[in-house]
């Protein structure tokens, strides 16, 4: 089966303000620091001001991935980065700040997107991009680098048992935000009959989704009787950022 997005979402664009106007907040703070404390200020405070911008870059990222994986165009990305790169630069007041965000290119990686959602039995969405922050003004310089990573993955495996022309399907699954175990908001299970469409599993094939609260589910459905069955399971994190992962049952 080849992979393909369930639906289009475009909420991602209203929440990009909210990053847009966190960054603008927290810059007009930091050079208001600076223009009432002329005295020469400690590197810490300073530091731990400017990486405040990091959470502006993270939410960028995440309402950007949950578009493009929910149908939008890659472009999004882009378009939202310079948004944002500019909110920040504008708010330069008597300082002047340079602010360069650059997706990565590197295998896998292009133009800051990895998206693979193949039928080795996982899935991943992933957006990676490289900030660098320098600041000068009469009084004070400061620079930083950082990376930042935003990635939803999954892991899918089942088994099928037969009974009589019906068999009884198992996925178990595993969803992943940056490593760390996730929860899901919701599943799209689909399979593939012996004709070779692919057929949703809803109430009418008894489906059935155990969450044990950890990451791992367990997924079960009814289906014709076919042997070794083809199964896509897709599903939106909490953050609205789709994926999907192909994977084989076998008859057990």
């Amino acid at each position: 089966m080849k992979s393909k997005c369930f639906g289009r979402n475009n909420s991602g664009q209203a929440l990009i303000i909210t990053s847009l106007i966190i960054a603008m907040l927290v810059i007009s703070t930091a050079y208001y620091v600076l223009e009432i404390n002329t005295a020469p200020m400690d590197q810490a405070p300073l530091d731990s001001t400017f990486l405040m911008t990091r959470p502006s870059v993270v939410n960028t990222l995440i309402n950007s991935l949950a578009n493009i994986t929910n149908g939008g165009n890659s472009e999004f990305l882009d378009g939202n980065l310079k948004e944002l790169t500019q909110a920040i630069q504008n708010s330069s007041y008597g300082g002047q700040c340079e602010f360069v965000i650059t997706p990565l290119n590197s295998t896998p990686y292009q133009n800051g997107l990895f998206i693979s959602w193949g039928d080795n039995g996982s899935g991943i969405s992933s957006v990676h991009t490289h900030v660098a922050l320098n600041f000068s003004d009469p009084n004070e310089m400061y620079s930083s680098e950082y990376e930042v990573n935003v990635t939803t993955a999954i892991t899918a495996e089942g088994f099928c048992t037969a009974n009589g022309t019906q068999e009884s399907v198992n996925v178990i699954c595993q969803l992943y935000n940056e490593n760390d175990a996730a929860l899901a908001n919701n599943f799209t299970i689909f399979y593939q009959e012996p004709g070779g469409n692919w057929t949703p599993a809803d109430s009418t094939t008894a489906l059935n989704i155990n969450d044990y609260g950890n990451g791992t589910y367990w997924i079960s459905f009814d289906a014709l009787a076919q042997g070794a069955l083809q199964v896509s399971v897709g599903a939106h994190d909490l953050r609205n950022i789709f994926v999907i992962a192909n994977t084989t049952c076998l008859e057990n």
